[in-house]
């Protein structure tokens, strides 16, 4: 008996407006960073060639009780459907209200999150629990991430949320020699708990649904498309206790139109799998509840769903994306206190650092694909020009308020950050971003680390000039002369314990006042 395990995904992006920084050079001012009427009329294209037509043909054998699947939706999917489509919603229901199928939670905004803050993507997965729950009535136990991210900090989070299993993606990156036909786990099962303080892990695979997203035109055994009969037989020859097809809904009819016969395919599905006896269909959660785990994974290293190399390539490969990412990082703490988290999560959205991509070749053409951007180097300035558009607004709104929250929080990108060392090229391997970290790191590099420092004057330059500190930067000076001679550790870590307490007190009592929160987008 094979279990198969079927996927449909669904997400659109809240895309950037292309024109806004030349706009903004030009002295008009756009309504909104985003392109709001490209992404009406691509959701209705795609909805009206894709979704819709896709999810009839898929709850027909839900209703025959013939069939079951998952669905996975994003945040911002479910937002454009509510304003543009509500026949799109109404039909999801439906396809939920069979109770055949399971819906998967993910993070909302279909973000980078997990590499921006655990909190983070703890709060987007709890954010398109409690949509999914108020739309469909339906509370998710098992999660994926954006692209499939996957790490052991990851799973910890979706365990800590209360989720029993996970999707990750089926490659030798976190499986080894491994099949992606069976369940695993991460955490440790011999505990004495048989798993339940465990997540389950179940791995897609990867080559048969990728035959189906990307390559169904030409994937018959005579390079023509894939017919429902073939596919079932290659499903049907793996060996394992399950397969798990993770299907992007846009395939059935906006990758590949309907004259590809795409949706004849899908329609065949159930009705070739009642031709062979052997086959059951189920979901990644009754999946992850019958079956027993074959083994642990730790994953201390990134591995995601993404291009040839599944790891983080596809998102953070070159230094224009890396870049961007990291002056997002940064802003986390003071869009916090400015109580506008949606703007910045949009921000983060995966989509965004995808169109950077500069990758050639099958994974390159693919990027280019789903970009509205004429280059990665026009989606890297728009992005820029929308990001640095928003901190001015960040900063405004906290006022005096500002300073003090990027001396004390603000995580400065790595080029900007104060990287520690024994002398000249010798890193330890200790960096400062803020007031905080540069205490730890003071307290933890050896003394003569210190002293070197010291001695260049460099310390009190990066404190002056990239913190702002300027009093700080001054009780340094006046400890450069006497280095040499006296431990300076102490006095340094006194002298940055009051720039910090300083800066707590300058936020509790106020500085410049705070102005009320509202969009800024």
């Amino acid at each position: 008996m094979v279990l198969i395990l079927p996927v449909f995904e669904l997400h659109q992006p809240r895309r950037l407006k292309r024109q806004f920084g030349r706009a903004l050079q030009l002295g008009t001012k756009p309504e909104s960073f985003f392109d709001d009427d490209l992404n009406r009329e691509t959701f209705l294209r795609v909805s009206r060639d894709a979704y819709l037509p896709a999810l009839d043909l898929i709850l027909k054998p839900l209703e025959d009780g013939d069939f079951r699947c998952a669905l996975c939706m994003s945040g911002t999917l479910l937002e454009q459907a509510a304003a543009w489509s509500p026949e799109l919603v109404y039909k999801i229901k439906k396809i939920v209200d069979t109770s055949y199928c399971e819906l998967i939670a993910q993070p909302y905004y279909n973000s980078l999150s997990c590499l921006l803050s655990s909190e983070d993507l703890a709060s987007q997965l709890d954010m398109q629990q409690m949509a999914t729950k108020k739309l469909f009535n339906q509370a998710s136990k098992t999660a994926k991430n954006t692209g499939l991210i996957s790490r052991d900090d990851v799973w910890k989070v979706m365990r800590a949320l209360g989720f029993n299993s996970a999707i990750i993606e089926g490659t030798g990156r976190l499986l080894g020699f491994r099949s992606p036909n069976f369940l695993y786990a991460s955490g440790n099962l011999n505990s004495g708990n048989s798993g339940s303080d465990v997540l389950r892990l179940i791995p897609r695979n990867y080559f048969l649904s990728d035959m189906v997203n990307f390559r169904f035109t030409e994937a018959g055994p005579d390079g023509g498309p894939l017919q429902p009969g073939y596919y079932m037989d290659l499903v049907l020859s793996q060996k394992g206790d399950f397969v798990l097809l993770d299907l992007n809904l846009e395939a059935f009819g906006e990758y590949f139109g309907k004259e590809s016969g795409i949706m004849g395919f899908l329609e065949s599905l159930p009705e070739e799998a009642q031709k062979r006896p052997e086959v059951c269909w189920g979901t990644p959660g009754q999946a992850a509840k019958t079956l027993e785990p074959m083994g642990v994974i730790d994953a201390k290293d990134y591995s995601s769903a993404a291009d040839s190399e599944k790891d983080l390539s596809a998102w953070t490969g070159n230094e224009l994306q890396r870049y961007c990412l990291e002056n997002l990082r940064y802003l986390h703490h003071l869009v916090k206190s400015a109580e506008d988290l949606r703007m910045w999560r949009l921000l983060g959205q995966s989509d965004n650092f995808l169109y950077m991509s500069l990758k050639g070749g099958v994974d390159g053409e693919i990027h280019s694909y789903f970009s509205h951007f004429s280059s990665p180097v026009e989606a890297f300035s728009t992005f820029l020009w929308t990001l640095t558009d928003f901190r001015s607004k960040i900063y405004a709104r906290l006022g005096g308020k500002a300073g003090s929250y990027r001396m004390l929080y603000g995580d400065l990108p790595d080029a900007h950050a104060f990287h520690f060392h024994a002398g000249m090229g010798r890193p330890v391997g200790v960096k400062a971003a803020n007031l905080i970290s540069l205490k730890a790191a003071v307290q933890a590099v050896d003394v003569a680390v210190l002293r070197f420092h010291l001695s260049r004057g460099d310390l009190k330059r990066w404190v002056g000039e990239v913190l702002g500190n300027q009093q700080l930067a001054e009780e340094i000076r006046r400890l450069e002369g006497c280095a040499g001679a006296d431990d300076p550790r102490e006095a340094l870590v006194q002298a940055i314990a009051s720039a910090i307490e300083d800066a707590n007190s300058q936020l509790q009592s106020g500085g410049a006042k705070v102005a009320k929160a509202g969009s800024l987008h």
